[in-house]
């Protein structure tokens, strides 16, 4: 494909970092919370005794990642793990009490950035691109994985 066929408004990625760069997360930095910290509260809150690995397939977030999210959470004490009694080499992820308050603060705030997102469209299609977004990331997650990381090809010097 050439420059001159390929549109930035055709473009899924282009269009979907526009549409994040709308959104005001100052109330949650507010909460003293960024968005990933928020979807890793949200996540263990979900489910009990998840473990990092299953909390980082659920919001897709790569191990590496996560264990510097965790760690600070947990450093700020709103998060804790656990050793699993199956299992000594996994620990459990639980939310503490501050977390859990730091969630409920925060919920309201990431229901309004939803909100946000979803205001440009009609009330009757904002389920049909939820249920797309949720596909598009399920069949991603479900693909291999990329055997080389994606480098442009760029024209050699003459």
């Amino acid at each position: 494909m050439s420059a001159d066929e390929w549109s930035l408004q055709d473009s899924p990625l282009h269009l979907l970092r526009r549409l994040h760069r709308r959104i005001d997360f100052s109330a949650l930095r507010a909460c003293g919370i960024t968005p990933r910290q928020a979807s890793v509260l949200a996540a263990v809150g979900a489910g009990k005794g998840q473990t990092q690995r299953a909390v980082g397939r659920r919001i897709g977030i790569d191990s590496s990642t996560l264990s510097v999210l965790v760690a600070g959470l947990e450093k700020r004490g709103l998060l804790a793990q656990t050793r699993r009694p199956a299992d000594k080499r996994a620990s459990a992820l639980r939310l503490t009490a501050p977390g859990r308050r730091v969630l409920l603060q925060a919920l309201p705030v990431l229901q309004e950035a939803d909100a946000q997102l979803l205001s440009g469209l009609p009330e009757d299609r904002r389920q049909s691109l939820l249920d797309l977004l949720r596909a598009a990331a399920l069949g991603l997650e479900a693909a291999p994985p990329a055997k080389k990381p994606l480098r442009p090809k760029l024209p050699r010097r003459p």
